[in-house]
């Protein structure tokens, strides 16, 4: 595991097969989305679709929560993602402790999911400012990756369950759901030097 992070120390993209399979299930991601504290709009994230408002009050702690009635009209409708979920259990938050030792880059996880989405397209292609290892989970997806310089297709992969292909940041890409899926991405900040404390809490 250990030689794959150091690898992405390199700059390219690579693919690895069958490399973090079976990190999380369907029923854990059900029991967080149903978790409203959790789903802040700093959290819960959606792509290509409008500003949502809902009345909100009485227990709330945070009045800004997604309701679950609006998760799940996103849910059908389109992908969402959700940020910040680097120590969403102790499994996850030990590799991204193992990541960050062999880096040296802050890293955090973003989840993706999608039923049946109407936006087939996602974000399209695009690059972004970090580095990110997408890693597929339940359901296959389609990932595209282009040269950075020459925009040349230099990647054009089917993921299942634990393949990850590595996308240094500035490189475009695609990736686009072919099923119901949930599919994660480690996003590494190497310009950030603030790293979150991995200590486990145990009872």
């Amino acid at each position: 595991m250990k030689q794959v992070f150091l690898k992405m120390k390199e700059g390219e993209p690579f693919l690895v097969k069958s490399f973090l399979p079976n990190l999380y299930s369907w029923s854990k991601l059900e029991d967080h989305l149903n978790f409203r504290p959790a789903q802040t709009p700093q959290r819960f994230k959606t792509v290509n679709r409008p500003d949502r408002e809902w009345k909100s009050g009485g227990w709330l702690s945070n009045f800004n929560s997604w309701p679950p009635n609006l998760i799940l009209e996103e849910l059908q409708e389109g992908v969402i993602y959700l940020k910040d979920c680097s120590r969403i259990s102790k499994e996850i938050n030990n590799i991204c402790t193992q990541m960050e030792e062999a880096t040296g880059w802050p890293v955090d996880l973003h989840i993706f999911v999608s039923l049946d989405p109407l936006d087939k397209e996602g974000f399209s292609k695009h690059n972004d400012d970090q580095h990110n290892l997408i890693v597929a989970q339940e359901g296959d997806l389609s990932i595209k990756v282009w040269d950075s310089e020459s925009d040349s297709l230099i990647l054009n992969e089917t993921l299942s369950n634990g393949d990850s292909v590595f996308v240094p940041k500035k490189f475009n890409h695609q990736v686009v759901p072919l099923e119901k899926r949930y599919s994660f991405s480690f996003s590494f900040a190497d310009y950030e030097s603030f790293f979150q404390e991995r200590e486990w809490i145990e009872l």
